[in-house]
């Protein structure tokens, strides 16, 4: 997958768990639990949508790289070259 594709992946994910979220309306380094008021649930079930889409499966230890929109970009990027 392409950065825009993992992109795209991720709003259609977004919007899948939190269908009032615009996936436009969070910058970069914003935490994405407060730009898109989503609780600790919401953020499982984001990760369980990108499973659906990308394949990646995420362990535990890894959930604090995915706090931003930046960090869950990149660490997708990155799993997805390996």
């Amino acid at each position: 997958m392409n950065p825009d594709q993992i992109e795209q992946a991720f709003c259609t994910a977004l919007v899948q768990v939190a269908p009032e979220a615009d996936p436009q309306d969070c910058d970069s380094d914003e935490l994405l639990r407060e730009a898109f008021d989503l609780d600790s649930f919401d953020m499982l079930n984001l990760l369980v949508e990108l499973k659906k889409l990308t394949g990646v499966d995420v362990p535990e230890a890894d959930m604090g790289k995915l706090q931003t929109r930046e960090g869950l970009l990149a660490y997708y990027q990155e799993r997805l070259r390996a």
